[in-house]
């Protein structure tokens, strides 16, 4: 990298031929285009590369829902950084291109002072609906009606997620959830967790299992 001058057309930046201009710390700067490697990349490079995408490609449409499930740290590594981590880690199993998720592991939330849902169920019924049911847990000083749900039912075959956060409070003990007519006969995996309405505190996902879409 090395320093420029102004000419008699003033700065510039972006490419220009083998080189690239920019402003860096104050200062007008170039330096040379980074070279491609013609060298193919090794069974251990494919996999992590092939990791890092399908990991990615379930959880970027849940951004939303990771930020408060994974958001209340103000220092460190982003939200969806942490949950990449996680999930990478201890969630996505296979060799490339061939990769399945741990789905009891997968986590939306990590728990901070309001532990795990009470008796969460999930329940496929006739017309495309999915009924999702909790319980207020006796004498808890942890959880409240207040209480926001956020809830995924997930499709591996069409590799797709249905979020539901609809400001369903914790108090309503249940909502029917309707699926698209494109997921019937499909088994769906589901996933809840709530937090509380100022966000700063969050359960532990509960994982409901797999059901089958009804028409």
């Amino acid at each position: 990298m090395g320093l420029y001058h102004a000419g008699v057309f003033g700065t510039f930046s972006g490419k220009v031929g083998s080189v690239v201009a920019a402003r860096h710390r104050g200062q007008n700067v170039v330096r040379n285009l980074g070279r491609k490697s013609g060298k193919p990349s090794s069974a251990k490079q494919a996999q992590v590369q092939g990791v890092f995408s399908f990991t990615g490609e379930f959880l970027r449409p849940l951004l939303d829902m990771i930020r408060i499930g994974y958001g209340y740290r103000d220092t460190g590594p982003t939200t969806m950084n942490r949950a990449m981590k996680y999930h990478i880690k201890n969630v996505v199993t296979g060799i490339a291109p061939d990769y399945e998720l741990t789905y009891p592991e997968v986590k939306l939330s990590l728990e901070k002072r309001m532990g795990r849902t009470h008796k969460p169920k999930a329940l496929a019924a006739i017309e495309q609906t999915v009924k999702l049911s909790w319980e207020l847990e006796p004498n808890s000083t942890s959880t409240f009606g207040t209480d926001l749900l956020y809830a995924v039912l997930y499709s591996p075959a069409q590799n797709k997620s249905i979020p539901v956060a609809e400001g369903v409070l914790r108090s309503a003990l249940s909502i029917d959830v309707y699926i698209p007519y494109s997921f019937i006969g499909e088994k769906m995996h589901c996933w809840l967790f709530f937090a509380s309405a100022d966000k700063t505190r969050v359960s532990d996902t509960d994982y409901l299992g797999e059901l089958t879409i009804l028409a």
